[in-house]
């Protein structure tokens, strides 16, 4: 089974139990189990919540925010939007020197779920898709006004069509 301890949402996961557990403090019980206890061991639960990895998780996080070059205290708009460009332009690069199969992740869902690899390849598809119609707009935009125009007829009645 592929090692989970470098999921991004493992430092969530992570905050938010430790924020529970500061809100129970000083209760006469908790119904939180120390992650690092004897109980907590043989529940797993080191590797569970990823505890082994979290300070490579936090660092990588930390080093993107560093490097980014996204101002802080964006609005959510603004921020999706610059993140989100700088992750189209490295799923690009990824692209253009053919790296996607070489790719961790690529190779983790291929190890752990076949019908989630092939969604996953089906992706990088459409995306090379996309990128060769912003190359060439004209024929993006023709192949846009057919798809509009058999959608309206296929979703127009037959009755209404026929006056």
């Amino acid at each position: 089974m592929p090692d989970d301890g470098l999921k991004l949402s493992n430092l969530a996961l992570n905050q938010m139990y430790e924020a529970a557990v500061k809100v129970c403090a000083g209760h006469e019980n908790s119904p939180w189990v120390a992650l690092r206890s004897d109980l907590g061991d043989r529940r797993d639960l080191t590797a569970r919540f990823g505890l082994n990895q979290l300070g490579a998780v936090l660092q990588a996080v930390t080093t993107y925010f560093e490097t980014s070059e996204v101002k802080p205290g964006l609005n959510t708009r603004d921020a999706l939007r610059q993140h989100g460009l700088r992750y189209l332009a490295w799923r690009y690069r990824v692209d253009k020197e053919n790296l996607f199969d070489k790719l961790p992740s690529t190779q983790w869902i291929g190890s752990l779920d076949p019908e989630g690899f092939d969604h996953y390849i089906e992706g990088q598809r459409i995306f090379r898709k996309q990128i060769a119609l912003l190359k060439n707009p004209r024929a993006a935009s023709i192949g846009w006004a057919t798809r509009m125009s058999t959608k309206a007829l296929t979703r127009t009645p037959a009755r209404s069509i026929a006056r």
